[in-house]
């Protein structure tokens, strides 16, 4: 009976020790939403992101909402569910995203507003890069290489405080020569998604309607710079004859850069930004400070946010090495 009891003792010993284990090896939880996969970027963000996590130490849940807003608050409601202390969300629609981080705040959860800023309540972070500096850079540009003639900007989707951002960049820039008349703007739309699609049936139907060639299209995504690159060869017409901007330094994006078709792209170090999201996440898991990471406050129209805004880089024909250099991009993606 002794021996029985002891086995049982032991046995109880065992599952209790088991039990302690288990908990002491639990691993911290946290989020990372974006809201498609159709760009390399985000592709690179998610790798880096999940390896980051694994050294850390942290159960890293992902997913990817396919621009679809009521999918994205399911998904966060579902890491919500599963336990996440932090999640990084980079918002399909900057104002149906709110609903998000309030239900996060009643759970007790961190919410980095990552790349594109979340209005109508206050996220606990803002990280991204300087939109309106980015569209200084394809203004600059623009000019610099085209200094007359009409300009046609189609900006990205509306619902993006980005898109709104950069377009004021822009003007900003183009204001002397609007002012001095040795540019107009003959066409400037914010394109929904800022999709592929959409942009080539606009500079279509501009193409159209005007009979003008402009001198400068500043498309504020590769995407968008490729659609209107197959309505200018669909009109017959050179696009290396004109300047065309992009942003996201994407493969297809700097093959048409090498073959004169795409004057220019920004470029994002995405990694850096990557990187920055997931030691926020780890402080905020600590309970550390983060405010040497988050040195600005951007007011959303209801807060000011704790923010860090990173710097973008102009790349072009002469300087598209340097993707190569930072892994970015292969040489065989360049082929």
């Amino acid at each position: 009976m002794q021996g029985r009891r002891k086995s049982a003792v032991n046995l109880l010993a065992l599952m209790l020790a088991g039990i302690m284990w288990g908990c002491s090896e639990s691993k911290p939880k946290i989020g990372f939403i974006l809201p498609n996969l159709n760009n390399k970027r985000y592709l690179i963000e998610k790798a880096y992101v999940t390896d980051k996590c694994r050294e850390k130490g942290i159960e890293l849940f992902f997913a990817s909402s396919d621009n679809d807003e009521q999918k994205q608050i399911e998904q966060f409601d579902e890491m919500r569910r599963q336990g996440a202390k932090v999640i990084i969300l980079d918002p399909v629609n900057r104002f149906t995203a709110a609903v998000m981080v309030r239900k996060g705040h009643e759970a007790g959860i961190k919410v980095i507003s990552y790349d594109r800023l979340i209005v109508g309540c206050k996220p606990d972070a803002y990280i991204s890069f300087d939109a309106r500096k980015i569209g200084e850079m394809l203004a600059d540009y623009a000019l610099q290489h085209q200094s007359q003639g009409k300009y046609v900007i189609l900006n990205g989707d509306k619902s993006d405080i980005n898109a709104v951002w950069i377009q004021e960049g822009i003007i900003k820039r183009l204001q002397p020569a609007l002012e001095a008349k040795s540019v107009s703007i003959s066409l400037n739309m914010f394109v929904e998604y800022w999709s592929e699609a959409d942009a080539r049936h606009i500079l279509d139907k501009y193409l159209h309607l005007s009979g003008d060639t402009p001198s400068v299209i500043l498309c504020c995504s590769d995407l968008m710079a490729r659609g209107c690159i197959t309505a200018l060869k669909n009109n017959n017409i050179d696009a290396s004859q004109l300047v065309i901007t992009g942003q996201n330094a994407e493969p297809y994006a700097c093959k048409a850069i090498l073959e004169g078709k795409q004057s220019m792209t920004i470029y994002k170090p995405v990694r850096q930004l990557a990187d920055l999201a997931v030691e926020i996440a780890w402080r905020y898991l600590q309970k550390e400070s983060v405010d040497d990471l988050l040195p600005l406050q951007i007011n959303n129209g209801t807060a000011d946010i704790p923010s860090r805004l990173l710097d973008a880089i102009t790349i072009d024909a002469g300087s598209i090495q340097l993707l190569i250099k930072e892994n970015y991009l292969t040489a065989e993606e360049l082929k």
